[in-house]
């Protein structure tokens, strides 16, 4: 990975796509991403990073200089942390819901809720 003074080997494992495009130019853009956050002293390059869109992340830090991110902190610009996935443990009986029983109408126009009156 180019970085301002000189290279540095991460494992490509260590930066994940999870929105946006995932093309061959999307990963560059990534590597340059990830570049820019070590140089800004924001990631080690050790820990797993995700970016939900690679070029909005980039267009985010394109005027920022090194300097700037330590304004920041790593999770304005990436995902970290143990990637959790969430399941539904919701039980299908637990779906239905109660519905009241819709008044009931003949087609003569009486309701039998209603009292009969005889003329």
């Amino acid at each position: 990975m180019p970085l301002k003074k000189g290279k540095r080997a991460v494992k490509i494992s260590h930066i994940k796509i999870v929105g946006g495009e995932t093309d061959a130019a999307a990963y560059r853009q990534a590597i340059t991403v990830a570049g820019r956050l070590i140089d800004g002293g924001l990631w080690d390059g050790e820990s797993q990073i995700r970016i939900e869109d690679v070029y909005a992340t980039a267009k985010k830090m394109k005027h920022l200089t090194d300097k700037d991110f330590s304004l920041f902190s790593l999770e304005d610009f990436v995902q970290t942390g143990a990637v959790t996935e969430i399941t539904d443990t919701s039980d299908e009986d637990d779906n239905t819901k109660d519905i009241a029983p819709a008044a009931s109408a003949s087609l003569n126009g009486h309701h039998p809720d209603e009292a009969s009156t005889l003329l």
